[in-house]
């Protein structure tokens, strides 16, 4: 038999050694996150009248930080290969979209040792969550919006599903009309009646503004704020709707940022955008946003506020930056994984991590 190895982290280093196949990795200095070994194993010259048998691999995943980093308390991988996009909380549990693994139901009483609990097959790309009461909505990709029933969180019933025109990818839930708001990619915003979530109803498709001569053409997230709703349109920046009649929804206003934005988040009058910077805008006056300040981040997709820290996901990995003074961004940590890094929830002195191809990851909050 001889053995090798590689990494997906091209600046680390993995040995093996010939007689004890004792595997030894070294990090790259400075380094903070997970990244992949993968050995393989391969048998020659088993004999003249059989074949060499095809090559064995297994993987394994190497964790390292320092002593003055939010330390990662666990992070558990979905079996059959879900991407956790989403983490939502719900009491002592956390609610996951996991992609084609559907809707994962994690209790995390021991941050340092979740357990799957219970689970539900969406049938399409689950990607977002929005809670209302007991029921779980969820942006289902190419299956629409999948109602679920969370009275019994370890044993999910299916209420209803409602399919949408396009690929829903993210969704905000309005309490006091029961309507939820869809990014529904280049089919704009689904405005869906869930108050019967066994019969959810599309009331119409908000893209085209014909007064202003606008037009949404990639909605990729949703937020909503008080009476105005945010759509990050990645062809065209963040558009600022105003619902107060939502049979005639408005434009307010349309801001134009640096790259293609998609994930937003809304805190008080601050609302924070991420498409490659991560940027802070006054919304006091949602008609005349100001910009309030900005950071690059590498492929920053996703941006969720906590104790004055914005997590931000990237391509690879996560982004902690403190955004107390939104004038003067600092970074103050990043976490590489081996893919994209998703959104995030917060339960008690943790904060759930979608960790893309990595899971479910638990961060213990420092900075609370």
């Amino acid at each position: 038999l001889t053995f090798s190895a590689s990494s997906s982290q091209s600046s680390a280093t993995v040995t093996i050694d010939s007689s004890t196949q004792e595997v030894t990795v070294t990090a790259p200095t400075g380094f903070s996150g997970l990244f992949e070994v993968q050995v393989t194993a391969t048998a020659t010259g088993v004999g003249s009248f059989w074949a060499d048998p095809l090559p064995v691999s297994a993987s394994f995943e190497v964790l390292t930080q320092s002593a003055t980093d939010p330390p990662l308390e666990s992070n558990t991988i979905d079996a059959a290969g879900g991407q956790v996009y989403k983490t939502v909380p719900y009491g002592n549990y956390v609610l996951a979209a996991a992609g084609a693994s559907g809707v994962l139901v994690y209790d995390v009483t021991n941050p340092n040792s979740p357990t799957e609990v219970g689970s539900y097959a969406t049938g399409g790309t689950a990607q977002d969550i929005a809670i209302s009461g007991q029921t779980a909505f969820v942006a289902d990709g190419s299956g629409g919006v999948v109602a679920l029933d969370l009275t019994d969180p370890t044993n999910i019933q299916l209420d209803g599903t409602v399919a949408t025109a396009s690929a829903a990818v993210g969704l905000a839930v309005d309490p006091a009309t029961h309507i939820a708001y869809v990014a529904d990619g280049v089919s704009g915003v689904a405005q869906i009646d869930v108050s019967n979530p066994a019969n959810m109803t599309v009331l119409q498709n908000i893209s085209q503004f014909p007064s202003s001569g606008f037009s949404i053409t990639s909605a990729q997230d949703v937020v909503l704020n008080g009476t105005n709703i945010f759509v990050s349109d990645s062809g065209g920046g963040v558009a600022i709707l105003d619902i107060v009649d939502p049979a005639n929804v408005t434009v307010t206003y349309l801001q134009g940022t640096y790259q293609s934005p998609v994930g937003l988040d809304v805190v008080g009058n601050t609302l924070y955008v991420a498409d490659s910077y991560l940027i802070a805008y006054d919304i006091t006056d949602p008609t005349n946003p100001t910009m309030l300040g900005y950071l690059y981040l590498t492929s920053a997709s996703q941006v969720s506020l906590v104790n004055g820290m914005a997590l931000v996901g990237t391509s690879s990995g996560l982004s902690i930056v403190d955004v107390t003074d939104p004038a003067n961004m600092a970074l103050q940590y990043s976490f590489t994984g081996t893919g994209f890094v998703g959104d995030r929830s917060v339960v008690g002195n943790s904060f759930a991590v979608a960790g893309g191809p990595d899971g479910l990851l638990m961060f213990q909050d420092i900075f609370y």
